[in-house]
Formats: C-alpha cells, structure tokens, sequence
C-alpha cells in the first residue's frame, strides 16, 4: 500500500502508476479499448504518470528530509541546526604578510601575493596601507645635519634621542641613533645600511608592529607593515614561512613582500556524509551536558582555536569567582560577536555569565542581551638552547628553530595546556646539523629550568622569537 503506514512511507512507482490509469481507463470506457503506446489512450497515460511519479519523488524527499540520515543538502543543515550542529563551509587560509614600499602607500582591496612554490594566491579583501603607525620594519633617513640638535625616533611613544654636538656630521649621527634607539625601546634592534644615512630598525619579534614617528630632521625611506591577507580559493592552503613573495598586483611604490608565520588554514565545505558523521559525535559528545554543548558550539565559531567553560552551579561566589549559577568562557581566537553569539544560542536560560568581553546580541523579538566572556591570559614563555653544531649546521639554523618552535606553539599549545620540555626537541630537531646540550624553559627571562611549566585552564603559553635564545 503506497503512502503513509506503520513502516514508513512507501511511494509508488512510476510502472505502478502506468498499471494504475491503465485500468481506470479500461474501467471507464471498456477492455477492449486500445492502450498500447501509440495509442490515444496510450498518450493520455504516459503523458500524465511521469507528474504523478515526481510528485511521489517529492513526497520521499519530504520524507527524508525530517531524517538526518536520509536528508541531503540544505535539508540536512536544517534538521542538524534544530540540536545545534551547523556545518562546516568553504573558508579560506588566513595570513598576515609583511608588505614593504613606501609610507602610507595604500594596498587596494584584491591586492595579490602568491607561494613561489606552488603559486597560490593570497589577497587582499579591504584597502590597506602600508603605515609607519604599524611597522615592523624601517628603514629611516637622516636629511639635514646640524649642530647641537636632537634627533628623535619615537616608537611606541617612547622617545629615543641622539643630541648632535658642535661639529656633527652624518656619520656621527646614525652611529648615535642606532645606539640610542635599541636603549630606549629593547624591543627593536638599529643597523646601519648600505646608504650612509640611513638606519634600519626592526622589531625582534617580527610579528610585533610599532608606531613610529620622526622628527624634522628625519624621513621614512621604507616601512613594511603586516598587512592580512585570505587565499583566493578555499581550503587549507599552505605558505611556508618566507615563502609567500611573488607580488601579483603591481602598485607603484611597493617594492615586496613574505611572511614571517604560516597561515591559519581554512577548509573545504563538508559533504553531505562528512556532516552527517560529525552531527553524531557532536550529539554524543554535547547530548549529556550544557556546559559540553556551550563549549562544542563555540569551537564551531571561525578561527576559533580552543574554548574552556568553566560552570558555578552553587548558590554563592566559588572559589573560581563565579558568580551563583553562572558560567565562564574562556575563549582563544574568533570574532567576539560570533562567540557571543554561540554562547547565546546555547547557554540554559537564567545562566549567569562572568568575563570582561561584553557583546549585545539581539533576539528575533528585538530584546537586547549582554553576554560576557573571557579571552585566555597569555603566559610568555622563555626559552633557552645551548647547541653544539656541526659543518652540516645550516647559516640560518638559528633562526628555522626559533620558526619552528613558534609553530609547534600556535599549533599546538591552547589554553590550559601545559609546556612539557621534552615536547619541544620535535620542532628543534626539525633542523639538521646539531646536538642540543641543554634545553631551559620558564615564564620569565634567563630560564635555569627544564622542568614543565603548569598552565591555568584560564592561561595561554605563547611563544615570540623574541623570547628564544639559542647560544
């Protein structure tokens, strides 16, 4: 019996349909009528059982759609979206290259830097400018030579000066910035360049921007500045560090371009199998809590790279200084309104939230609502290697280390993980040609230890190469 039954729905088939008109027409105006498929009444039927089959069809698709299982497509989006399970769609791999050129050259939007290894693109999705306001690179001048002058490099609202005295000269000049400049302000280094008059500072961790401003007497010859870029197509596309330097889209007065970190990879849309697996284990793993469901759902979130959630249940302030009945998230990565957003969509009514992130989110009934969390604290860490190298020792082996160590971190440490020293031997053995004698970790300069460090579930470690030193 096709239809709705006890087992199911059981639909007809298109032959089944044929048989059906077949003998209504011979009921109705005799059996001896001809119903061959030349016939008249032949077309008649087969001309209107092909409608009656897709309607059936469409029924079965109806059908499937209320059944993970069986739905496809955006059906299957919109049973999973009823337990919250959303799946995964195209994202492009995100980078932050450094772009040198000119000072305040601006980057228009579609701007392209390609690997030069496998030639995959990476642009710009909005105007940027090249700006000494944002710099971890220059290059400065000195123009006008005069005696008894201060000249001043303020980075980060810190003067750095040099006095000329009586008979100054250029010379004496850039000696005495690149000597005053490293003093003022630790965090950069100042060289001299192949010009007489110029100085290059650079940020030691060429991951932190400065703001830079001059004097009078002084120019921006060039700048570079992180400028972030997203692949043009979607999926985890990969840029080895330093290798993102093909420039693509001329634009006078920039001059080149790399990158000092890999990407955050992104990925492909999940087919239709892959949602229907994850949507399961998400089930299974958020079904028996909601402080599971909450912390699931956020991980959900683009770029977010790891949550935890940490729940009062009690009447009073706990000893983690959450208020009665409430929750904390502490949340690494992710744009705040979309975390703030998850956490509403899934938080128990009545919840209490603690945090110093504050977002408004407003309900489909035009109620606004301020929903609270946390990002991690972030525990620098300090490392310190002594190696013995061998003739195979590559010149920037230091270096390639230091890379290697600040990936294994972005990679792999997420908040509350602990550093365990002996973790840390993969990515510096990565690199050829050493042995390394000794390995010391702390949170604070000059590390003497190699014991772990214990990180709060509240905690980041993070790595800059600015923080490793290798002797």
């Amino acid at each position: 019996m096709a239809g709705l039954t006890s087992t199911g729905l059981s639909v007809k088939r298109l032959q089944d349909i044929r048989d059906e008109i077949t003998a209504r027409l011979t009921a109705f105006f005799g059996e001896d009528i001809n119903t061959t498929e030349d016939s008249v009444f032949g077309q008649l039927r087969d001309s209107v059982a092909p409608g009656e089959s897709s309607l059936w069809e469409q029924l079965q698709i109806v059908y499937d759609s209320q059944y993970p299982s069986r739905a496809e497509g955006q059906q299957l989006d919109d049973s999973a979206a009823l337990v919250g399970v959303f799946r995964k769609g195209n994202i492009t791999s995100k980078i932050n290259a450094s772009v040198t050129g000119d000072n305040n050259v601006l980057l228009p939007t579609g701007f392209t830097v390609a690997v030069n290894t496998t030639q995959d693109e990476f642009e710009i999705v909005e105007p940027k400018a090249i700006t000494s306001s944002s710099t971890t690179k220059t290059i400065i001048s000195v123009d006008v030579v005069s005696n008894s002058t201060a000249y001043t490099v303020t980075i980060d609202a810190i003067d750095a000066v040099y006095t000329s005295d009586g008979s100054a000269t250029e010379a004496e000049i850039v000696a005495g910035l690149i000597a005053a400049i490293p003093i003022a302000i630790p965090t950069v280094t100042a060289v001299s360049t192949s010009n007489s008059n110029e100085v290059l500072i650079t940020s030691v961790d060429e991951t932190d921007a400065k703001d830079i401003t001059l004097d009078t007497n002084i120019s921006f010859v060039k700048v570079t500045t992180l400028i972030p870029l997203q692949s043009k197509d979607y999926g985890p596309i990969v840029a080895p560090i330093d290798q993102l330097i093909d420039i693509k889209t001329f634009i006078s007065g920039v001059d080149s371009a790399t990158n000092k970190t890999t990407p955050v990879l992104g990925f492909i849309e999940e087919s239709d199998a892959d949602f229907r697996e994850r949507r399961e284990v998400e089930l299974a793993k958020t079904g028996s809590s909601s402080v599971l469901a909450i912390r699931d759902r956020i991980n959900l979130v683009e770029d977010v790279r790891s949550t935890v959630i940490l729940e009062n249940y009690t009447g009073s302030v706990d000893g983690n200084g959450l208020v009665a009945h409430s929750i904390q998230a502490i949340v690494d990565g992710g744009v705040s309104a979309d975390v703030a957003q998850a956490i509403f969509d899934t938080k128990p009514v009545g919840t209490d939230m603690n945090g110093a992130v504050t977002e408004t989110i407003t309900d489909s009934m035009g109620i606004d609502y301020d929903i609270k969390f946390d990002r991690p604290t972030e525990v620098p860490i300090y490392i310190e290697i002594t190696l013995t190298t061998f003739s195979d020792y590559p010149s920037d082996g230091d270096d390639a280390i230091k890379a290697a160590l600040v990936e294994y971190a972005t990679n792999n440490l997420f908040a509350g993980d602990d550093v365990i020293t002996s973790r840390l031997y993969s990515p510096i053995n990565a690199t050829i040609g050493h042995q390394v004698d000794s390995l010391f970790i702390s949170t604070s300069a000059s590390p003497t230890l190699d014991t772990p460090i214990t990180i709060a579930l509240t905690e980041l470690a993070t790595f800059s190469l600015a923080n490793i030193s290798i002797v």
